[in-house]
């Protein structure tokens, strides 16, 4: 059921940005993650297989469970430009609004459907003010060449939410909508150390939504029964 293809979660969102170069730049230092920290990495999921890509606690993706971060870091941040940041922050958007599709067409629960429909009001509006900071700033808004890991972030959602029905497809489609608006926070904090000007001030600006929309779907996922140990582990200590 409601099996959609890795192929679209991408598309969505990287049509809006593979359509040119970009020709303003960001910030250029290597800052990695600030909240980042050992029991963060400790606690978190496999997005491919065991000994993959681990998405830890604060939504950051990682090589290995204990490795060094996967996403947005050392020379391949650095070299971010605020186009770059733009089409980041554009998929992002774009991948909230093709799950949440699912939640308003797979839902049996009212209340998840509500949500579904408000992240994808939310988010879609959201990536219009990406597409249309760019514009106004004169930026063509592209992703960067090795910005490809939310991919695996995509797919292991559609692989994970397509075997499962009723009450169960509910709280597993919640709990997606949690790991990835954490993820998306965890972007954000991130990507605005490496943006300047009005870029930055919309990561700036996007953080408090961002985190809004983690505590909401939290709250509604733990509200229909959801419970860490269905991740297999005691997971999310700050969170879930």
């Amino acid at each position: 059921m409601s099996r959609i293809g890795t192929t679209r979660w991408l598309v969505i969102g990287a049509a809006v940005a593979l359509t040119g170069c970009a020709s303003t730049n960001g910030g250029s230092s290597a800052t990695a993650y600030g909240d980042v920290g050992p029991e963060s990495q400790l606690n978190g999921v496999w997005l491919d297989s065991a000994g993959g890509l681990w998405l830890d606690s604060v939504g950051v993706i990682h090589h290995g469970r204990r490795g060094r971060a996967a996403e947005l870091y050392g020379e391949d941040f650095s070299a971010m430009t605020n186009a770059n940041v733009l089409g980041h922050m554009a998929l992002d958007d774009s991948l909230v609004v093709a799950l949440s599709e699912l939640g308003v067409a797979h839902a049996t629960n009212a209340d998840v459907r509500t949500f579904a429909q408000r992240m994808i009001d939310a988010h879609t509006g959201y990536r219009a003010v990406d597409l249309r900071t760019g514009a106004q700033g004169g930026i063509v808004v592209v992703m960067a060449p090795t910005d490809t890991l939310d991919y695996f972030l995509a797919r292991r959602m559609d692989d994970r939410l397509s075997n499962l029905t009723g009450a169960d497809w509910d709280r597993a489609f919640m709990s997606e909508e949690v790991l990835l608006q954490r993820h998306i926070m965890s972007d954000l904090k991130a990507l605005r150390n490496h943006a300047s000007g009005a870029v930055q001030q919309l990561a700036d600006q996007a953080i408090p939504a961002a985190h809004k929309n983690q505590d909401d779907a939290q709250k509604l996922w733990r509200k229909i029964g959801g419970k860490a140990s269905q991740y297999g582990t005691s997971a999310f200590p700050g969170g879930i």
